[in-house]
């Protein structure tokens, strides 16, 4: 188009809104963390809280959302973070049947460097699972706009439904959360999820746990819509589904550089009947690291998916001591991601005790080994432990380490490393808790090429005994890391 002036052709500027131009915002899954659950019959000290570790600081202006289930629906249960902050409280669903409750929860405008969202259960014996997101461009205020749950009882069906709710303005965030209520002797544990299937948004996978049965999509609603969320299983099996709609804003940020994307923790308990296990995540990342702990006898064998990273699955680290658990590391490197990646993991023999961390790393480089170290030992007590420090050639990659205990609990680390082991407020009654078997995880973005240092500390009187400890370090992609600001600029005025 054209106008006419001073007898020329002017080009006119023309603006065509398109429905998913609407909004002011995309919104960005920045991290998560679906942590390994406690079994049925696991008990904390009164007052304890379930507390799940994110392996990136939280980035202010973001929003949080906390999904949990328990297998009990007794006595309330609150949300919270450190830093503090304001936790809202979102849709729930209880099995009138069998009192299994799913949960959501969300926190706007949060704090910068929040590591650990925690839930507080009045009833100290129940089984939970739970899992934190961050998104980013969130309204910071006022941003829900609908929710909905529901369960199901009597018809089991394949494809699982939160209820229907009408949201009012474009490109919201929806985030869906569902969990297979295996408590039915009918019931079967999926081997697959599938996203939905509802005109006006693109679901992606945010998680997905097999083992634990439960799994989180999100996506953007092109417009203002009356919607009921949709899940898929392969398998009829009775659910429950919560969803929460949050208005968009442009608002906090995401993560620069190689960073962790997600971890999702899975246990061979979950698994009974094979010494192959069949797992499934969203792959975001161009690396995907896994951790596994074992006995003596008890290690990954392969590693296979589809897709299939392009470096191949390859062992980067085993510690195997003389007494105490296995700890090692395997990688898919050079991945190029899948939102639904199928993992088959053998291992060297069936076990029922054994936990598995998929982590999804974005920023590697096409060859991201760098070196990696082991260590054991044995402790009589239950003083402070440093293990082996680990010396990355490269800086600003990642450094992951892990320490297996035949006794004692691992309750973190008191060096710069981030733990991400499952951790409960006043300490945990009892042993073996399935979300980590008392064992240590953390992570390490490092600046440079220092040596990195893990010390961990326990959270019982009773002994360490035998140890075992792997460390990997991976590189960065060129020129992944945070561009430094520039100085010394002119305004040019042509």
């Amino acid at each position: 188009m054209v106008i006419m002036k001073n007898w020329q052709l002017v080009p006119a500027l023309v603006c065509l809104l398109v429905p998913s131009q609407l909004w002011s915002a995309t919104q960005t899954l920045v991290q998560y963390h679906s942590q390994g659950g406690t079994s049925a019959n696991f008990s904390v000290n009164a007052g304890t809280k379930y507390n799940v570790t994110l392996p990136n600081p939280v980035t202010a202006g973001n929003a949080l959302v906390m999904v949990c289930y328990s297998a009990s629906a007794t006595g309330s249960v609150t949300a919270s973070s450190s830093p503090a902050n304001t936790w809202i409280n979102g849709p729930t669903a209880t099995d009138i049947a069998t009192g299994t409750k799913l949960s959501m929860w969300y926190a706007l405008n949060v704090t910068a460097g929040i590591t650990v969202v925690s839930v507080s259960p009045q009833n100290s014996s129940a089984r939970w699972q739970c899992a934190a997101y961050e998104f980013n461009n969130v309204a910071t205020s006022a941003a829900a706009d609908g929710s909905a749950s529901n369960s199901t009882t009597s018809d089991p069906s394949a494809a699982m439904t939160a209820g229907t709710f009408t949201t009012t303005t474009s490109g919201d965030l929806l985030i869906n959360s569902c969990f297979i209520d295996g408590v039915y002797a009918s019931d079967q544990n999926p081997t697959s999820f599938a996203v939905g299937s509802n005109s006006g948004i693109n679901w992606k996978f945010a998680a997905t746990s097999l083992g634990w049965a439960v799994a989180t999509e999100y996506g953007q609603q092109n417009a203002a819509a009356t919607i009921n969320p949709q899940m898929l299983q392969n398998t009829s099996a009775h659910f429950i589904c919560v969803s929460q709609a949050l208005k968009s804003a442009t608002a906090g940020g995401t993560l620069a550089g190689m960073h962790i994307v997600g971890i999702t923790s899975e246990d061979t308990a979950n698994f009974p009947s094979s010494n192959v296990i069949h797992l499934q995540m969203p792959v975001a990342g161009n690396l995907v690291a896994v951790s596994y702990e074992g006995a003596t006898n008890q290690v990954i064998n392969s590693i296979t998916s589809n897709p299939s990273p392009a470096g191949g699955w390859l062992q980067r680290s085993l510690s195997q001591p003389p007494t105490g658990q296995n700890a090692q590391f395997f990688a898919g490197e050079n991945f190029s991601g899948s939102n639904n990646t199928m993992l088959t993991i053998t291992q060297s023999v069936l076990t029922s005790t054994n936990t598995i961390n998929l982590i999804d790393i974005s920023g590697a480089a096409t060859v991201p080994f760098d070196t990696q170290v082991t260590d054991s030992g044995g402790q009589g007590n239950n003083s402070d432990l440093t293990t082996a420090s680990i010396v990355p050639s490269t800086s600003n990659g990642l450094v992951f380490g892990k320490l297996t205990v035949s006794g004692n609990t691992v309750g973190g680390i008191t060096t710069a490393p981030i733990f991400t082991s499952c951790t409960f407020g006043t300490g945990e009654i009892g042993n073996d808790v399935p979300c980590d078997r008392n064992n240590g995880n953390g992570n390490y973005k490092n600046p440079n090429t220092s040596p990195v240092v893990f010390t961990w500390r326990f959270l019982d009187s009773v002994p360490v005994n035998g140890w075992g400890f792997a460390a990997v370090a991976f590189q960065a992609a060129a020129g992944s890391s945070a561009p430094a600001a520039p100085t010394g600029l002119q305004s040019i005025v042509q």
